[in-house]
């Protein structure tokens, strides 16, 4: 009875330590994501942040880009169907 109720603690003990395993190798994933995450952050941060005058300058210009893309594209467009 005794090699019974030992077999059952150290069966309770590796589920124990499987399931502590799987939490820690979930929870290194999830650090790993975030740093991930925080450091292209950061170095997108640093340009096209709208806080920041080079930043929103940076997004007007896009802006104003896509605009003319856009205008152009659309010319083009009438053109082709005029000539049809």
């Amino acid at each position: 009875m005794t090699y019974l109720v030992r077999l059952i603690k150290i069966l309770n003990r590796s589920y124990d330590l499987e399931k502590e395993i799987k939490d820690i190798r979930s929870f290194l994933m999830n650090l790993q994501s975030k740093e991930i995450e925080d450091s292209v952050k950061l170095s997108l941060g640093k340009w096209y942040s709208w806080d920041t005058p080079t930043g929103l300058s940076i997004a007007l210009l896009s802006f104003g880009v896509f605009l003319v893309l856009l205008t152009v594209v659309g010319y083009i467009g009438r053109s082709i169907t005029l000539l049809h």
